[in-house]
């Protein structure tokens, strides 16, 4: 049975990261909230901020969808398109939800582009190279097909 070490590494990294994005939504909610109490910022800059924080909420739970899929399926080949598609999903809602972080100005570290581009990307590509090869080794197990008496 063919395994895949990186998926079910990258699939613990993402229900790490899932928690790290999830405070980070919330603390975005708290800081434009206050912000707003104090009349610091204005109500579309208010309505992009909270968008955003929903973005980064629904990405950390797709992260931990996508790190639960991962780890459950890290030994399954016949999974690895399944995982790829939700890695594939989860990425684009990464680096939409940091687009839209730094447009409100609440700043983008090292920490918003690892959880929402790297570790998803990494997952990406473990997928898609397990799924390679799951194809490739099916492909290899099979019988060749002999018929008898003709040329």
């Amino acid at each position: 049975m063919r395994k895949s070490r990186l998926v079910q590494v990258c699939s613990i990294l993402m229900m790490l990261m899932a928690i790290v994005r999830l405070v980070f939504g919330i603390m975005m909610i708290n800081f434009f909230s206050t912000a707003l109490t104090f009349g610091a910022v204005g109500k579309d800059l208010m309505r992009l901020a909270g968008a955003t924080a929903w973005v980064l909420i629904l990405h950390s739970l797709l992260l931990a969808v996508c790190g639960f899929l991962g780890a459950v399926n890290w030994d399954e080949p016949m999974a690895a398109g399944k995982c790829a598609v939700w890695g594939a999903v989860t990425l684009i809602l990464g680096l939409a939800g940091n687009v839209m972080q730094a447009m409100t100005g609440y700043g983008v570290s090292y920490v918003a582009w690892t959880t929402g581009a790297l570790v998803p990307a990494l997952f990406l590509i473990a997928a898609l190279h397990f799924a390679r090869h799951a194809k490739i080794f099916k492909l290899s197990d099979q019988k060749p097909i002999v018929t008898e008496g003709g040329d």
